[in-house]
């Protein structure tokens, strides 16, 4: 279920979902002044939205996107993993989904920053 969604300055969006295998903030943000945005996948331990939670990948957005479309595919993002946490875990979720948004040529890179 996606708990919460919303918009922060500079094109800035946090989305909470929560799932019966895991729960997870999804963050897209511009990684600095005149860099673009990517995207950030933390785990939350016990599905509480208000703790720091454990990073656990990063999606590279494709230079081509304009910021409004990496806007909605951070919202396709979130309704994929959704969808993918009724039957995985957070890491293979995020590795499939970025598997499949790599072949389209949406993102460029997926990290696994799982400590």
């Amino acid at each position: 279920m996606i708990a919460s969604n919303r918009d922060y300055l500079f094109g800035t969006r946090i989305t909470v979902v929560l799932t019966p295998c895991f729960s997870c903030r999804i963050s897209t943000a511009k990684e600095g002044l005149f860099r673009r945005q990517s995207t950030m996948v933390l785990e939350l331990p016990q599905g509480d939205p208000r703790t720091r939670g454990r990073p656990v990948a990063k999606l590279m957005n494709s230079a081509a996107l304009r910021t409004e479309d990496r806007l909605q595919m951070h919202d396709v993002i979130c309704k994929s993993v959704d969808t993918a946490g009724e039957t995985m875990l957070v890491g293979r979720a995020i590795q499939k989904i970025g598997d499949s948004l790599k072949a389209r040529g949406v993102l460029t890179d997926v990290i696994d920053i799982a400590e």
